[in-house]
Order: structure tokens, then sequence, then C-alpha cells
């Protein structure tokens, strides 16, 4: 069953926008469409990084959460840790990966692709899009996931996204709304938080879906229920599935005809 929510936040916590977003990047999805008008990276004259909340700190710490031993960062949640800091002086890893899979907890080792689309052509919007981008890319394990940015042409382009598909590259789970990742939106430590208002679709019969569903909307307490709607799709009335429709969004937002791409190791 496909289901949808569509859920109001008007307190700081919870931030389910939030919750769904991190909890999505460390579970074993296989690819990721990020679509924001603004990815906050607060920085001083010299370009360093300042203030409490920064978004890729968010998202990389998230993805990190879901990496499981790919040989090179060196983690894996459920493995014992003697075993991790064994790896760190072993030479051939036996015990670790045996085609592809970790030995310990039989987790298979998946490399996620994220792509990141912004709108920043002016002010300090572009610097801090460059700052995202460049720390996602240069403190992002290679082996395990890979990054992919964009900046839309049109400077009307406001839609804030995000898709989590599986290994087929079929949609699996979306948030479509007003929310984006700015401290007021997807921080949940903020006092400056934004009343802000978020569909979301995902597929019950997915696990990794289902169980993100799940794990964050059983946290809700009963007035926070009072904030969420949830009903199913419904396939004829929308004249197409819910797989096929998130496709054809998908499409939209990478069209090349919007979007250029950006090419962040020669913007720094």
């Amino acid at each position: 069953m496909k289901k949808v929510a569509i859920f109001f936040r008007n307190k700081n916590i919870p931030n389910v926008f939030r919750d769904i977003i991190l909890k999505s990047l460390s579970s074993d999805f296989s690819k990721y469409i990020v679509c924001s008008a603004f990815f906050q990276h607060p920085y001083d004259s010299k370009g360093r990084s300042i203030g409490k909340f920064t978004t890729s700190h968010e998202l990389l710490d998230a993805l990190y959460a879901g990496c499981y031993q790919c040989l090179i960062c060196n983690r894996c949640p459920r493995c014992p840790r003697w075993v991790r800091w064994a790896r760190r002086y072993s030479t051939t890893g036996w015990y670790i990966h045996i085609n592809g899979i970790h030995t310990r907890c039989r987790r298979r080792v998946i490399k996620k692709n994220i792509n990141i689309y912004g709108l920043y052509d002016s002010g300090n919007w572009s610097r801090q899009y460059d700052l995202t981008c460049q720390y996602l890319f240069t403190q992002g394990c290679s082996s395990c996931m890979r990054f992919s940015f964009f900046k839309f042409k049109n400077k009307k382009s406001h839609a804030k996204i995000f898709i989590a598909k599986d290994s087929n590259d079929n949609p699996k789970l979306a948030i479509i709304g007003s929310s984006n990742l700015s401290a007021g939106a997807f921080s949940n430590t903020t006092t400056r938080w934004n009343q802000e208002c978020d569909v979301i679709f995902w597929d019950e019969t997915d696990e990794c879906a289902q169980d993100v569903m799940k794990t964050v909307l059983e946290y809700l307490g009963e007035e926070d229920r009072k904030m969420l709607f949830i009903t199913n799709y419904n396939k004829e009335e929308n004249n197409l599935s819910l797989e096929k429709k998130l496709m054809n969004l998908e499409q939209q937002i990478i069209n090349k005809e919007l979007v250029n791409v950006y090419d962040v190791g020669s913007n720094f």
C-alpha cells in the first residue's frame, strides 16, 4: 500500500521533516534527491564555518551513521568495537568483507548516490552553497557515497523536495513541502524555528521506507498526532502509480534545460 501523510509543524520538537530525512540517509536506500532553495553554511571573512547549525554537517553525519564498514571510512554501527578497531591494523580485512557483505553484521556495503540541487546566484547564498558542496565533497567517503551538485538556472526555482530511491532506481519515499534545509526549518535545537507544512509519500511494502516512517511516527505524542493526516494513495484517482508520479517530478528537477552541473573541484 502506498501512503500519504501531511504534517504541520507548530513547535520546535518534533521536527518530522528533519527526522525523516536523517533517518532515510542512514538507511539502505541507494539514491537520494535533495532539492532545497537554501543550504545553510554560515561563514566568516576567511570562509571558515561559524554558527551552531550547518546543513552539510547534519547530512554527512546521517550518511556516516549508515555507512557499513566500507574498508575506507571504517564505520559500522552494528559490529563490535573490537572488530572496528582491529580493522585499522589489518592488511587483508578478510573478516570484514566477503563479496561485499560485512562478515560480522551481514550488512551489504551500499554505495549511495546523493544529488544536491540548490538555487544561489545573489547575496551570500552563493557562498554558502559553495561551502556546503565543498564540505560534502571533501569530507564524504568516496568509497561509500558519491555526491553530484547542481544549480538551478531559473531564479524562481524554489521547490523543496526530498526523494529516496532503492537499488532499482525506484522512488520509495519522498517529501514535498514548505520546509527547506535552513536552521529554522531543519534544526531541532534553534529557538527561531519556522512553522512548516510538508507532505510525505512512502511505499509501506518497502522495508526501508516503512522502517523510516514507523520509527519517526512512533515518537509522536498524542498532541503531535493531531497535526498529522495519513491516508492511502489512490492510483485510479491520480491516473498514475505513486512511483511514476515521483519519477515525473524528478525529471522536472533534473531537466538539463533547468539546471547546471556544479563542478565543486574547480571552485576551491
